[in-house]
């Protein structure tokens, strides 16, 4: 589990008043709207353009919606494709290896850009104005309504976007109206007796499901909230804390029990992510403000699931450092800290493990055999259960 997660109205605050006081140029009227709008033109060569979701962030996180551009040319760059970005935001090394013009020179931080050619397969975006930031560890970050009025399909299971100017999905789904708060798309989702708005949040691979604490005002939990890992809410780091719903969500007609909760009070909005997302084949309707849920299979989008964990998390620095230890699990209580390394995992070493091998070993949700050492130098070898975090 990346542990990761883009709820863009946060974005969004920090760039409208980031820089030094007094330093970064306000923007005109006129730069927020071609911002916060949508490209000249987008262009498909034929009715349905199929684009691949394939690729990372710098760091090789895989499960969001990743896809390569051309852009005047050059590439190809990987892109995010987040539903809950208000806007698009390229990276500097993108900027000078593809030559974009910068439109409104903010100190290099938040430079305004106009983007003159974008391709995707069998897609075009001419002048689509972006936002240069270095924050995010990816090539750039496709804001909502980048794609302008196009259908929008996302296969996340089957790992494919589908991109048109008419309907796709066929019948055997169900609707839900959308509306935009700061450019992103926001559901009714229930929560016991309240109606919670939820933004659709394909750039969160944190959680399922993550709300704040006042959004669950009224509503039973299990246990008390238990400490869990941070969270990148842009990129501000946040802590997050886990439980199980004592009572019902309902998304549509479906009625979701016994849920998996991430609390974290510095979310903008509660969102849902794309390891619950991925459930469904999903269809955003711009002109009718609607989205279709088509699930999977005939369970699909009935159980929000906590992640898998064997108490504790690594950097991911091919030197095995600890991360964090999840508190009250089996490797917290026999003693291992953040900052401690781990030396091998089930008799190989962790060099080179990424975000997609430690999901693989986590998948079977079999015990591991894992030897650590403590920041004293003793070490150990314990065998961790894999749980469910909830």
């Amino acid at each position: 589990m990346a542990f990761r997660s883009l709820p863009l109205p946060l974005f969004l605050s920090g760039f409208l008043t980031c820089g030094a006081a007094g330093a970064t140029p306000e923007l005109t009227p006129a730069q927020r709207a071609l911002i916060f709008g949508e490209p000249a033109a987008v262009v498909t060569s034929e009715k349905i353009v199929r684009i691949p979701l394939e690729g990372t962030d710098h760091q090789g996180y895989y499960k969001c919606p990743y896809v390569q551009v051309l852009i005047n040319g050059q590439g190809p760059f990987t892109f995010l494709f987040d539903t809950g970005s208000s806007y698009t935001s390229i990276s500097s090394k993108v900027i000078e290896a593809a030559h974009i013009q910068v439109t409104a020179d903010r100190g290099g931080y938040h430079d305004v850009l106009r983007v003159r050619k974008m391709r995707l397969g069998g897609l075009d975006i001419s002048d689509l104005t972006a936002v240069r930031d270095d924050d995010f560890g990816v090539d750039g970050v496709f804001g909502f309504r980048a794609f302008g009025d196009m259908h929008l399909v996302f296969e996340l299971a089957a790992r494919q976007l589908l991109v048109s100017p008419d309907p796709v999905l066929p019948a055997g789904g169900f609707e839900l109206p959308f509306t935009l708060d700061h450019n992103v798309p926001i559901i009714p989702v229930s929560v016991g007796t309240a109606q919670v708005g939820t933004l659709l949040d394909t750039g969160d691979d944190a959680y399922s499901w993550e709300v704040r604490s006042g959004d669950l005002q009224g509503t039973k939990l299990a246990h008390p909230p238990r400490p869990a890992d941070s969270v990148l809410n842009g990129a501000r780091s946040s802590s997050t804390y886990v439980s199980t719903l004592d009572g019902s969500v309902r998304l549509g007609p479906l009625t979701i029990e016994q849920a998996a909760v991430g609390i974290n009070d510095a979310l903008p909005v509660p969102d849902l992510g794309v390891d619950y997302l991925k459930d469904f084949n999903i269809e955003f309707d711009p002109k009718r403000m609607v989205i279709t849920f088509q699930p999977v299979t005939a369970g699909s989008g009935t159980h929000l699931h906590g992640n898998l964990t064997p108490g504790f998390r690594l950097k991911y620095d091919d030197k095995g450092t600890v991360s964090t230890v999840m508190p009250g699990l089996a490797a917290d209580q026999r003693g291992m800290r953040t900052g401690d390394r781990v030396l091998s995992i089930d008799g190989k070493p962790v060099t080179g493990l990424g975000p997609r091998s430690w999901d693989a070993l986590l998948a079977p949700a079999k015990p591991l055999t894992v030897r650590w050492v403590q920041a004293d130098g003793k070490e150990h070898t314990d065998s961790f259960e894999v749980v469910e975090f909830r």
